[in-house]
């Protein structure tokens, strides 16, 4: 697939700066990025209720997710502004060009409701998990555009450190496949503090993050990564009702799917990504994506020759 790789806009913006960030930096500079935006999200929200006695509860579903929409917005800020300042190129680079917007950010948003659809359904099927009606109705419209834009942030946050920042950086200094492992790797020891984490559930974030980055590859943009990211999150806590990477999704579900017990197929106290459902779909995913990939590399070594 070298020819695919050659000619592939996200890896060659990678190289349009000045320089490149060093591995261990990049490791290192992800995890302060996500941490710094916690700091100055807190700082923030405390002087604003200091101000204006504006409380933030997370028990409160506008405030909890006004939280999520301003940290997240901040990582995306931190991570933009080291793009501009230390690499010297544009952040539009980290793979945001204007030119399949629209289609890639539909195939992606998409794909993340078809894949945590599947898992549901395999779930209950399987006599893992039986499904229940939920509330969806929400305090008000403006409650609904609330949580979905926080997942459309919170998303999109993550996508552009692991699979902009971190999957170029890497791979401008080494290769693909390095990039992606080890951009993966980041991705989960993120989540290593998460509520229920597991070996398994560690497992399954590698995956999905190879899942993110192949996409992000192959449509050689970060819109469909952010959106599968999204979808995946809103469509698993808030259409579903599981637990999200062992946390609880603020707002209404439309339903309520429940582990009969909890176990190693449907994931337990993480949510479905720490089962081997996620596993095997997940896989398959993988499969499908590299299929993908291997398909259009083809078509471009056929017109070029």
């Amino acid at each position: 697939m070298s020819s695919y790789f050659n000619d592939n806009r996200l890896i060659n913006d990678s190289k349009s700066g000045i320089r490149s960030t060093p591995l261990i930096l990049v490791v290192i500079l992800s995890f302060i990025f996500v941490f710094l935006a916690q700091i100055l999200g807190g700082i923030i929200l405390g002087l604003l209720f200091f101000y204006t006695k504006t409380p933030f509860r997370q028990e409160n579903i506008i405030g909890s997710n006004y939280v999520m929409i301003l940290t997240t917005s901040l990582s995306i800020l931190i991570c933009f502004l080291w793009i501009y300042l230390y690499e010297k190129r544009n952040p539009i680079s980290l793979g945001f060009h204007r030119s399949g917007f629209g289609s890639n950010y539909i195939f992606g948003f998409l794909l993340g409701l078809l894949l945590m659809s599947i898992e549901a359904v395999f779930l209950c099927i399987t006599n893992n998990a039986e499904i229940s009606k939920g509330n969806f109705a929400f305090y008000n419209f403006l409650s609904f555009l609330v949580v979905i834009l926080s997942w459309i942030i919170q998303g999109a946050s993550e996508e552009i450190l692991i699979r902009g920042f971190a999957l170029q950086a890497i791979i401008a200094k080494y290769n693909v496949p390095v990039g992606v492992i080890v951009s993966s790797l980041i991705f989960a020891a993120l989540h290593i503090f998460n509520p229920g984490i597991s070996l398994l559930a560690f497992i399954n974030l590698i995956l999905f993050g190879v899942i993110a980055a192949l996409l992000a590859l192959y449509t050689e943009s970060l819109w469909a990564s952010c959106a599968l990211h999204s979808a995946w999150n809103f469509a698993e806590g808030n259409i579903y009702g599981f637990l999200v990477s062992g946390t609880h999704a603020s707002g209404n579900t439309l339903a309520f799917i429940n582990y009969k017990a909890n176990n190693l197929i449907n994931g337990g106290l993480f949510g479905p990504e720490g089962g081997l459902a996620d596993t095997l779909i997940s896989i398959i995913t993988i499969m499908v994506l590299i299929t993908l990939m291997k398909k259009k590399n083809s078509s471009i070594a056929s017109n070029l020759s």
